[in-house]
């Protein structure tokens, strides 16, 4: 029909001078200059593709990829003819590859993609191809991944016992993760980070890491709340103001920050010295 059937592509000797083809589509090149015969084989590729994971993206928002794509043939080039991406929500956003633009032994070019998630899970049926002639599917495409996340639901509020506290006085501070959703949210983890000027004096069932603490909350059933507190000492020689803030999350369920909570430390007044 007039169209190329496959694609060739290499480095010849010097004045090469004809060029036959063997049944098994191997090109051979007579080099009258430097008195040598050169073979170009007809199996472009394969392509390498890295990496092809996308990070962890929370569903309505998008989610980007740069994937590196490597010529890994020893001496054929590559010419794309087309560059696609398949699964919901993936699309084709840029990159250097581009159609007709060979790709030589060892190059390598860019794919950029964007994901867009609809709803929680991993994401599969997704994959991106670079077609060109002579390839094929074990050689021009490879699978895309992915987890969409979701805090649709979930919401988490810093508490205090008070919100003024004189210095060298304890309070309660606690965070309460709600879960609004229809289902059940799992393995909750719900975190308070302690500012300057409070020390903590007890957090029972917490995990420590500096001044943030973490408890594992558990299951939060649809509609309910869970409260988890500590207690922290005030500590100042003056009058300051302090925030409170925290996170929670839950299998599936996107990281989400805390309303903060603002406590203001009272300095009890000192004496002068009196003398005389």
């Amino acid at each position: 029909d007039g169209g190329p059937a496959a694609q060739y592509g290499g480095t010849t000797g010097s004045e090469p001078s004809s060029i036959v083809v063997d049944a098994r589509g191997n090109v051979f090149v007579a080099n009258r200059g430097s008195n040598s015969v050169t073979r170009i084989g007809s199996a472009a590729g394969p392509l390498t593709f890295s990496p092809t994971a996308f990070p962890s993206t929370a569903v309505g928002s998008t989610g980007t990829l740069t994937v590196t794509v490597t010529n890994s043939a020893a001496d054929l080039a590559t010419a794309p003819t087309a560059i696609t991406a398949a699964g919901t929500g993936v699309s084709v956003t840029g990159g250097t590859c581009a159609v007709g633009t060979r790709l030589a032994p060892g190059a390598k070019c860019t794919v950029a993609l964007s994901w867009k998630p609809t709803a929680a899970g991993a994401l599969s049926g997704a994959r991106l191809t670079i077609a060109y002639p002579g390839g094929d599917t074990a050689s021009d495409s490879t699978t895309l991944t992915g987890t969409a996340t979701s805090s649709e639901g979930l919401t988490a509020t810093i508490t205090a016992s008070t919100a003024r506290v004189a210095s060298g006085k304890t309070l309660r501070v606690g965070i309460r993760t709600r879960n609004g959703g229809s289902t059940s949210a799992a393995k909750v983890v719900s975190c308070i980070k302690v500012p300057s000027n409070f020390a903590i004096v007890k957090a029972k069932g917490a995990k420590r890491s500096g001044r943030t603490l973490c408890f594992n909350v558990g299951t939060v059933a649809a509609g309910k709340s869970a409260t988890r507190t500590i207690t922290v000492s005030a500590v100042s020689t003056r009058t300051v103001k302090r925030f409170f803030t925290g996170t929670t999350k839950a299998t599936g369920i996107s990281q989400v920050k805390a309303t903060r909570r603002a406590v203001t430390i009272t300095a009890a007044p000192v004496n002068p010295l009196v003398t005389g």
